[in-house]
């Protein structure tokens, strides 16, 4: 950032050295204005496409305690750059049947690779520990142990888990693509 406002400053010098040697105060003020605006836009937008604010939608469902988070766009993360307990935003690729559209959304990594997850009698276990049960198959019209399942994750796959035990998530619509993941999140009040 400090590069783009170095930048800045020479260009409006150059610009503020041509009015004066032009004696084109009028013009010259104008065209320093607009290049201001045109400058102070384009450090906005930087600063847009690499910060933003979240909401967790998917508690207005459970309580009215709604998290707001500070997301920190990341191209380009690699798996050490993603630990258990991160907060993550990624794009769903259409998660079907669960997300129909293309969205971004924020959830909690709970497996990386190499952590084995068990889904047994509808209750889930990450490296053998109970995390929780699995209550949406009413609402999905499953049937008991649909989604019972063991495995390993396997490189570059993430398994992340929704703020409320109702949440979709991983134990529905399975694992997530480093690629796909977007940034970070931090939540903002605890």
């Amino acid at each position: 950032m400090r590069y783009c406002f170095r930048g800045i400053s020479n260009c409006l010098t150059t610009l503020k050295v041509y009015c004066q040697a032009n004696k084109a105060k009028a013009y010259g003020a104008i065209a320093l204005y607009l290049a201001i605006l045109m400058i102070a836009g384009m450090a906005l937008n930087t600063l847009f496409e690499r910060y933003a604010i979240g909401v967790d939608v998917g508690e207005k469902y459970h309580s009215n305690n709604r998290t707001l988070f500070f997301i920190t766009m990341e191209h380009g993360l690699t798996m050490a750059d993603i630990h258990k307990g991160d907060f993550i935003m990624f794009h769903t690729n259409k998660l079907m049947p669960y997300h129909s559209t293309d969205d971004n959304i924020i959830k909690r990594v709970l497996a990386l690779p190499g952590d084995k997850v068990d889904i047994k009698n509808d209750k889930l276990y990450v490296n053998g520990q109970f995390i929780d049960k699995l209550y949406l198959l009413t609402r999905l019209k499953k049937k008991p142990q649909s989604f019972d399942t063991s495995y390993i994750l396997p490189e570059k796959r993430i398994f992340v888990f929704g703020a409320h035990p109702r949440s979709y998530d991983s134990r529905y619509w399975g694992l997530i693509n480093i690629y796909n993941v977007l940034g970070h999140a931090k939540p903002l009040f605890d």
